[in-house]
């Protein structure tokens, strides 16, 4: 096939209304759609990237302790002596418009080897329902570092614990009394938790 002249560009589809041939009209709407299916194919793909990508990135949002970090809130570094217990108060955060947290590190210095301090996640009810989370690290068997999740309203916060044996793994074998303190007292701007 030999062309003679100069090659025109294509035409626009704006264009083809004034064109007769045939030919042209459908080499001119040949090539429209396969740039609209490269397009799209490419759009496809960077959509399949984003969603697969969008839990790695989205990982922190997930993350309580990145939140209590993110959180404007107050350290406050206060020791709570209630037995069995020593806790240690770190920061008190406002985590949204319905929850406040506290990050704490609770010791029971009376447990004997064998034994692990754990929190009763599920108990903590105000009304029927859920009224507070955590999420519990524990460092040795009678160290816990816990960010404890609540709704806002109440200052006083009340974490119950119970004890399992290494031996009888996650069945309570001694429920100890709850941790309770009061934010006002420990001088927590009612902001936080209000």
């Amino acid at each position: 096939m030999s062309v003679e002249g100069p090659i025109e560009p294509p035409l626009r589809l704006s264009e083809l209304a004034d064109v007769d041939s045939p030919e042209v009209v459908k080499a001119a709407l040949s090539r429209f759609r396969r740039r609209v299916l490269v397009r799209t194919a490419w759009l496809a793909i960077a959509v399949v990237v984003a969603l697969l990508l969008y839990p790695t990135f989205n990982r922190e949002h997930n993350d309580l302790r990145v939140q209590f970090l993110r959180s404007p809130g107050e350290s406050t570094g206060t020791i709570i002596r209630q037995a069995p217990y020593n806790a240690t108060i770190l920061n008190v955060v406002r985590l949204n418009k319905a929850q406040f947290g506290v990050h704490l590190v609770v010791a029971n210095l009376s447990l004997k080897a064998g034994l692990q301090q754990l929190v009763y996640a599920a108990s903590i009810r105000r009304n029927g329902t859920p009224a507070a989370g955590f999420s519990v690290e524990t460092l040795d068997g009678r160290t816990t570092e816990i960010w404890f999740v609540a709704r806002t309203g109440s200052p006083k916060v009340v974490i119950p614990f119970f004890v399992v044996s290494s031996d009888i793994l996650h069945k309570p074998t001694i429920d100890l009394p709850a941790l309770q303190f009061d934010l006002r007292k420990l001088n927590i701007a009612s902001e936080i938790w209000r």
